[in-house]
Order: C-alpha cells, then sequence, then structure tokens
C-alpha cells in the first residue's frame, strides 16, 4: 500500500515533472557534482562529488532532493551544461530558499536552452528531507505542490 505525504512549497522555476527521488541532506554542490561530466561529452549525469552521499549516482531523469546548494559561482554554467547535454535531473527541490548560485544557473537554462528544463521548488521546509527516500515516487506540479509517494 502506498503512503503519500504532500508539501507546498514556492515555484521557482515553474513546471510539471515526475520521478524516482535522489536524495541527500547535505549541500548540493553543482561544480563538484557535474564539472567532469558537463564538459567531457558524458551520456550520464553521474554525481562526481566524493564528499557527498550521491557520489556515483545517476541524477539523470530523477527528483533531486537537497537542503541547499553550495559551492562557486561556475555551478551556473554546470546547470546550463547538464541540461544542453540531457543529463540533468527532472527537478531540484530545496527543502530551503533557493540560493542565488542555484537560481542563476537554473534560470539561464530554464530560459535560454531548447532542452528539458530543470523545475525548482524551494521553501519546502526541512520536514521534506525527513519524508523523503531515494527511490520514492515523487511528482511536482506548477504551483509548487510535491507529492512523495512512499512504498
Amino acid at each position: 500500500m502506498s503512503n503519500i505525504k504532500t508539501f507546498k512549497g514556492r515555484p521557482a522555476l515553474k513546471g510539471d515533472a515526475s520521478g524516482p527521488a535522489t536524495v541527500t541532506k547535505l549541500g548540493f554542490n553543482a561544480t563538484a557534482t557535474y564539472m567532469e561530466v558537463a564538459f567531457s561529452g558524458s551520456k550520464s549525469g553521474v554525481c562526481k562529488d566524493h564528499d557527498n552521499n550521491l557520489y556515483g549516482v545517476d541524477l539523470a531523469d530523477t527528483i533531486l532532493c537537497i537542503p541547499q546548494s553550495i559551492g562557486s559561482s561556475a555551478a551556473a554554467c554546470t546547470y546550463m551544461a547538464v541540461v544542453e547535454a540531457g543529463i540533468a535531473p527532472r527537478a531540484m527541490l530545496f527543502a530551503n530558499p533557493i540560493d542565488s548560485v542555484a537560481a542563476c544557473g537554473l534560470i539561464m537554462a530554464y530560459y535560454w536552452s531548447d532542452k528539458r528544463p530543470i523545475i525548482a521548488i524551494d521553501n519546502l521546509g526541512p520536514e521534506f528531507l525527513d519524508a523523503v527516500a531515494n527511490g520514492d515516487q515523487v511528482e511536482v506540479f506548477s504551483d509548487g505542490t510535491v507529492k512523495v509517494i512512499s512504498q
């Protein structure tokens, strides 16, 4: 029997998406995660950040659930590169408010790329990360509603 939990956040970049959750309670460093794969012609979105529990996990086409992002301003270009390469998550869900580095990169990719953008919802609250687990099915709606369906 499925258990459905519903959360309401702020739609930073609107859209609908669904897919399996990939979850970390650590800050997400897009530069460390994607720099190697984004500019190498790689066809997978494998996390290369040795300091994150998602190291080695393919984040492509998943719903990435994080507290916030961390790292350098180079992340903006990295987000654009993974979207262009088709190896990006379907959505990024932030427990906390989205930061300026992630917002800049995600906005660039959302408006300047002709590929599927990364949907972004923030302000989901710390309880969100306690309620979602790797592999849970997640549905994201353009009004900021997020449904977590766990088995």
